[in-house]
């Protein structure tokens, strides 16, 4: 007929159909109807006719629709004309859609810093927000709450809270719940319990992530953490907020925490009660627990209950296996688990696994199995790192055994890994122990030539071989260095100190009681060992008299202690 249409569109049924037939310029109603009808009966029945080309004739449009009648089915819709010569109504959310972008762009700049933990930062963008008149909203807050949450700033977080209730926001379930994992992450069980009063009070749904955190709080909150931890599941049941895996999960690791095993025991039956499957996590978190005291049989016998139940293992579980073993120092069982990793699950032990393996050695003191662990590390494919090799170092320093920590130090640099300053610590520890003073030394250099900075460990196994020779200048010398370092004095620093002086020939009761009262003063509270050293350099009498002046324990009473020998002129003697 002359006429060539340029879009077709499908129209998608409904109650009531609108029908919008958009009219091309010089188009007639019988090419409109031509157009429509060539594609079967056209749903041209509506209670409302829209017409949206500015240069159609309406006549033509109502004259088409009259054509073909009611039709209850969906039809073909004729586009005689592009889009883009349509006049589209201007909808007036043009200047709210830029601001709620520009609000979320900043969102995404203080979550980022909420992932870094940085505070500050997280801060200063909130800050920059107000400078660039963008206005924030409930997430802009609960960002920051968050990052204060990684950094453990409760109540900074807490005071965030109370900002978003002054901005004229309604702080919803999200933000009260970023302080509660903030509580929780310190233990404070106490606040959590006025955050969540608070939410009842201001009509917030309450629900099991809600409480999640507050479980959380238990376990770290001590002694009461059990108790407190059933009364809370017992209130979820009360608001009708019905425990899931997560919330058994976390009551799991409170009763491991505590070794309430009976408890864990039923926590389970119930769990498969109410319908909740154990997950590999639940297991994990208990076997956990057991390498608090290196209970190696417990951990087994819930591996057994584990697989029993099917729970399908993942390395979280058996890694944590392994760390119980590490806990007692059982090299054989760690091993016939790191083998039924492969051989029964299938499953590749990771760099964990194996480093674990190393911490069982460590504290067997069997570096021949450490040496064998790291070449099947290499034949496994898994790239040995620091903490590999620190291992080893460490199994040599617990032997006394300088040498070959040395060359496990150098073999560590010369594979290109950068060794940390706990690693240079232990090497340092082994030639202290070994009382090979000049390779010490030589390891320091070394420890500055690869710019790893020294901590207040380092300067402390640097002084503890001057000290047993009673060289207070060298002592004296470690311990200012290491203050100079930032470092603060603390009891090692002081016990040092008094053992410098208490080795010291003649002795030097005078600086031995100076530095015991600027520890005291300081805030630091004596232990067995100062007060051993303390009376080494005043002698019982002395040192039990300065420590009752002072109101600190006395020196406890040692069945060799003897006082100093004199010679038949009455001057004191070695």
């Amino acid at each position: 007929v002359g006429f060539k249409p340029v879009i077709w569109l499908k129209a998608h049924k409904a109650a009531e159909l609108t029908v919008m037939l958009l009219a091309g310029r010089g188009a007639t109603p019988a090419h409109l109807a031509v157009c429509v009808s060539h594609q079967g009966p056209a749903a041209c029945y509506s209670r409302h006719l829209l017409v949206l080309a500015s240069k159609a004739d309406p006549a033509h449009v109502l004259a088409c629709a009259s054509m073909h009648g009611p039709a209850g089915t969906s039809g073909w819709i004729l586009l005689a004309r592009p889009l883009s010569d349509i006049a589209a109504p201007d909808l007036g959310v043009k200047v709210e859609r830029e601001a709620f972008e520009r609000t979320m762009q900043y969102n995404r700049m203080i979550d980022v810093c909420s992932k870094a933990k940085d505070i500050s930062g997280a801060e200063r963008i909130f800050s920059r927000m107000a400078k660039d008149k963008v206005a924030a909203n409930n997430f802009s807050h609960i960002f920051v709450m968050r990052a204060c949450t990684a950094a453990q700033e409760a109540l900074r977080a807490h005071s965030w809270l109370d900002r978003l209730a002054k901005a004229s926001l309604q702080p919803d379930s999200e933000a009260h719940s970023a302080v509660l994992d903030a509580y929780s992450k310190v233990g404070d069980s106490s606040a959590s319990a006025e955050i969540l009063t608070r939410m009842s009070d201001a009509s917030l749904k309450l629900t099991a992530r809600t409480y999640s955190p507050l479980l959380q709080a238990c376990t770290k909150s001590g002694g009461g953490g059990v108790a407190r931890a059933e009364q809370i599941l017992a209130e979820m049941r009360t608001m009708t907020a019905t425990p899931d895996l997560r919330n058994y999960t976390e009551l799991l690791t409170c009763y491991a925490s505590a070794r309430e095993w009976s408890r864990a025991d039923s926590c389970l039956t119930e769990m498969e009660e109410v319908g909740i499957r154990p997950t590999a996590a639940c297991y994990s978190t208990l076997v956990n627990g057991c390498a608090i005291e290196g209970d190696v049989a417990r951990a087994e016998a819930l591996m057994a209950q584990a697989m029993g139940a099917d729970v399908v293992p993942t390395m979280s579980l058996l890694n944590a296996m392994l760390k119980v073993c590490a806990r007692a120092g059982d090299v054989a069982t760690a091993r016939q688990w790191l083998d039924r990793v492969t051989e029964r699950h299938g499953l590749l032990p990771d760099l964990i696994s194996h480093n674990t393996f190393l911490d069982a050695c460590v504290r067997a003191g069997d570096i021949a199995s450490a040496e064998t662990a790291l070449q099947g590390m290499t034949r496994a494919q898994v790239e040995p790192d620091v903490v590999s090799y620190t291992a080893l170092i460490r199994i040599c320093a617990s032997q006394k055994r300088a040498e070959e920590a040395d060359r496990w130090l150098t073999r560590l640099l010369e594979v290109g890994i950068q060794p940390d300053t706990f690693a240079f610590n232990e090497v340092l520890n082994a030639c202290a122990r070994a009382n090979d003073l000049p390779r010490m030394w030589h390891i320091y250099e070394k420890m500055k030539a690869n710019r790893v900075p020294a901590d207040a460990p380092t300067f402390n196994i640097l002084a503890r071989p001057y000290a047993r020779q009673g060289d207070i200048e060298r002592v004296e010398d470690l311990m200012h260095l290491s203050r100079s370092h930032g470092n603060p004095r603390g009891i090692r620093e002081y016990s040092i100190l008094l053992s410098a002086y208490g080795n010291a020939w003649p002795r030097q009761p005078i600086s031995a009681e100076k530095t015991f009262r600027e520890m005291v003063a300081a805030g630091v509270k004596p232990n067995e060992q100062a007060l051993k050293y303390l009376q080494m350099g005043l002698g019982r009498p002395a040192a039990v008299s300065l420590t009752e002046e002072l109101g600190v324990a006395s020196p406890p009473a040692s069945e060799g202690w003897r006082p100093p020998r004199t010679r038949k002129d009455g001057t004191a003697r070695r």
